[in-house]
Order: structure tokens, then C-alpha cells, then sequence
């Protein structure tokens, strides 16, 4: 599939934690992904309402496929809406679990473009998928839980593009922690040194 024009203004990516960072009480696990799923349908709908037709999937287990499925499902009553895949190399869901596997593959067959950062893994290939989401996007959905790790740095590069972020974690961490919580007015300004996410290198 050919990459097509990307109108920025018109387009919005995911990015949010994997399975293993989703936050939910034993027992509870139906209720919470019942509950993420249903937020994430209507946040959805509501970026395309604002006029956003295009969204960018980075591939990833959890949040991403999550978000991609609810495209999927927005596409049936909108045909215009289009979701298109930037991932980091060909076939790198092949070792994903067997059933985000599966998911992920109906994904690539259902959605309308796909890019790669590079045929074959390379150093850099991630960090590539990631630069090329946030330079052809205006809109962020994200499921963050204030923590450091891949999603804090993306989001930091998002809010210092003036992206427009909707964090759909339901317990965001307290302001003087963190500036990326419910409420917060992203685009207001720039974070400031001490309160951008703390980012643990690897």
C-alpha cells in the first residue's frame, strides 16, 4: 500500500502502555478493558468529529491495537475515516503473544496504508516510527500513567509540538508531579524542566 497524502491538521496517532501497565484490581480485568474500550470509541469519535479523518497506528501490543480495532469499527459508519500503520520493520508483530498477534494481523489487512521505518530491524527504527507519527500528526490519544518509559517520551516530544493530548489513564498523577493529567491544558504551554515525565533510559 502506497503511502498517501497525510493532512497533519487532519490527523491524530496512538500511544499508550502495553498490556502489563494497564491498571486494574484482580478480578476486575473484564470491567476495566470493557470500560478502556468504550473510552477509547468515544474519544475516537470525538477527534473525528473535531475534523481529524486520518489516524496512525505504531504497532504496538495493548493501547495501540486497542485504538486500531475502534478505527476499524468508526470506518463502517465513515468510509473517509482512514487509519493507516507506521511501523518500525516489516513482520515485527511476529512475536507478539499468539492473540495480539492475531488481532494485530486483522489490523494490517483492514487498514488503508502501511509504512515502515525499515524493511529489516535496524538501530534507530523505533525512534524513526515514533518521529515520523508526531511530525505528520496534530492529535495524540494515549493511555498514560505518569510513569517513565517509552510512552512518557513520546508524549514529551508530542506537548513540545503542541500537540493536542487526550490521556485516557483514569487516575492521572498529581499536577506538581506531572504535567500530563485529566484537566490539564496541553496546549496552554510548554512543560516546564520540572514537571516534564521523568523518563527512565534504557
Amino acid at each position: 500500500m502506497d503511502m498517501p497524502v497525510i493532512v497533519k491538521e487532519k490527523t491524530c496517532f496512538f500511544a499508550g502502555h502495553r498490556p502489563y501497565r494497564f491498571a486494574f484490581k484482580r478480578g476486575k480485568e473484564k470491567e476495566f478493558y470493557n470500560n478502556l474500550n468504550a473510552n477509547i470509541a468515544k474519544s475516537i469519535r470525538e477527534i473525528f468529529s473535531s475534523g481529524c479523518d486520518t489516524f496512525l497506528c505504531g504497532g504496538s501490543i495493548g493501547f495501540d491495537i486497542m485504538c486500531s480495532e475502534a478505527v476499524i469499527e468508526l470506518k463502517k459508519e465513515f468510509p473517509e475515516v482512514r487509519l493507516g500503520c507506521m511501523l518500525p520493520f516489516e513482520n515485527h508483530h511476529l512475536d507478539f503473544p499468539n492473540e495480539w498477534q492475531k488481532r494485530f494481523s486483522k489490523i494490517l489487512k483492514d487498514c488503508d496504508f502501511i509504512d515502515y521505518a525499515s524493511p529489516i530491524y535496524s538501530v534507530g527504527c523505533y525512534q524513526d516510527r515514533k518521529r515520523k507519527m508526531i511530525e505528520n500528526s496534530s492529535y495524540l490519544l494515549t493511555y498514560f500513567d505518569g510513569k517513565g518509559g517509552g510512552t512518557a517520551r513520546i508524549i514529551g516530544s508530542a506537548q513540545a509540538r503542541r500537540l493536542k493530548i487526550t490521556n485516557l489513564y483514569d487516575a492521572p498523577p498529581p499536577p506538581e508531579n506531572i504535567s500530563f493529567f485529566l484537566g490539564y491544558d496541553y496546549n496552554d504551554k510548554s512543560p516546564s524542566s520540572a514537571n516534564r515525565p521523568k523518563s527512565n533510559k534504557r
